[in-house]
């Protein structure tokens, strides 16, 4: 029996027909040493292929200057502040939480050339491919038809799963991915149990690792991936925490998108908390909300967040609006600047409750002030309580102050 290679395609295996070979070679070869056996088989794992080489380059030492030459210049972001060019990424979430769908929408927009969720930017737009593993192809077309997919000829779809986890399987997505006309920019896998359905234990980093690293060498020689994870169970768990599994999954990866602490809004659609990292990223977090009925996501700006935070906090948001409410029974009719002013918070926070409130019922408008805003040219508007405002306000009496905002605005002088 000719040698064993312990190269990264002997670990692609199963872990079955790994111990089978491991046997079948210590049997043949080594019939009455196994110890020997043992030496010459730890000897060549930890002497084969490592992590990050190459087999058509060797191993050297250059001057910083050399090095600086032959890297080359940093590839540019894919998604600036989100996702980075040539990584790895975990995009988690726990079951049936949206995380299929915010891949989706990272899809289209990269494809489309359009901010992510209306905040992050992209270079241009670039080839995308999405292998759908957990979801059947009736799903994912609805999907795509809702956010309005039709023909986009850079965008690119498999539904049917083979197992990444085998030297065949791997093949056969380099060999998929050798067929599109152009190299793709981003790659999502959903999910990472479907598309690697040889791992017997997701906890175990000795089926993991192995299992990943040719993905991740993949990716930064080539394009974007996003990989969809599940998240934990752990609720008192933040950021890459969430993530389920072997810290050897979290260690594969370059970087982490997180969804979390989902929310129904009142009109049906959904919120979440975003949270970011990773090699080459600021660890950040946000809210964000998705359209159900077009699949569109967005990031909340300050404001918004700050609204969300009240909405989701025992009587925050009452008090917001009994304080508003306040100041307009009061003066009569008033404008959002003086509201501002008199419960002591920024104009485009109070402009946002003034809408909140016109939405719920509790305010009105009824014209425009005879001053003009300074530097809009046009006047304010003005608004005065309703039937339900006033009950709002009559079973408490509150003070008009409440705390000013930390939220600075850029457009103080805007008429709503």
């Amino acid at each position: 029996m000719d040698p064993l290679d312990f190269n990264e395609t002997f670990f692609r295996k199963p872990v079955q027909e790994v111990i089978g070979l491991l046997k079948q070679y210590i049997d043949q070869c080594y019939p009455s040493n196994k110890h020997e056996a043992a030496r010459q088989i730890r000897d060549g794992m930890f002497c084969s292929t490592t992590e990050g080489e190459d087999s058509d380059e060797k191993p050297c030492l250059r001057d910083v200057a050399d090095f600086m030459a032959a890297v080359g210049p940093s590839p540019t972001p894919l998604a600036v502040g989100l996702i980075g060019a040539q990584k790895l990424t975990l995009l988690s979430g726990l079951p049936k939480q949206g995380k299929s769908l915010l891949g989706l929408d990272i899809l289209d927009c990269v494809s489309a050339a359009e901010p992510v969720m209306q905040r992050f930017s992209l270079a241009a737009a670039a080839p995308v491919v999405y292998f759908a593993f957990e979801d059947g192809e009736h799903e994912v077309k609805e999907r795509l038809l809702t956010r309005g997919i039709t023909a986009r000829s850079n965008f690119h779809t498999c539904c049917v799963s083979f197992d990444m986890s085998t030297s065949a399987g791997f093949d056969t997505f380099e060999e998929l991915i050798d067929t599109l006309p152009q190299p793709p920019g981003l790659v999502v896998i959903d999910t990472f149990r479907e598309a690697y359905r040889s791992i017997r234990d997701f906890n175990d980093a000795a089926q993991v690792g192995p299992a990943l690293s040719p993905l991740r060498r993949w990716a930064h020689k080539n394009c974007a991936v996003i990989l969809v994870v599940h998240s934990n169970k752990n609720s008192l768990a933040t950021g890459i925490s969430r993530v389920s599994g072997s810290n050897a999954l979290v260690s594969s990866a370059d970087a982490y998108i997180v969804l979390d602490d989902q929310k129904v809004l009142e009109n049906g659609d959904l919120r979440w908390k975003l949270d970011v990292g990773g090699r080459g990223l600021k660890q950040a977090a946000y809210v964000i909300e998705m359209d159900t009925n077009t699949l569109h996501f967005r990031v909340l700006d300050k404001d918004e967040m700050r609204l969300a935070q009240a909405q989701t906090t025992s009587g925050a948001r009452k008090d917001l609006h009994q304080a508003v409410a306040r100041v307009v029974n009061e003066a009569g009719e008033t404008t959002p600047a003086k509201i501002a002013t008199a419960i002591g918070e920024s104009y485009d926070f109070t402009k946002k409750l003034v809408r909140e409130m016109e939405l719920d019922g509790q305010i009105s408008k009824t014209g425009r002030s005879e001053e003009k805003t300074a530097g809009a040219g046009r006047r304010a508007c003005t608004y005065q309580l309703t039937q339900r405002g006033k009950e709002l306000i009559s079973d408490a009496a509150l003070p008009i102050a409440i705390g000013p905002s930390t939220i600075n605005s850029d457009d103080e002088n805007d008429a709503p």
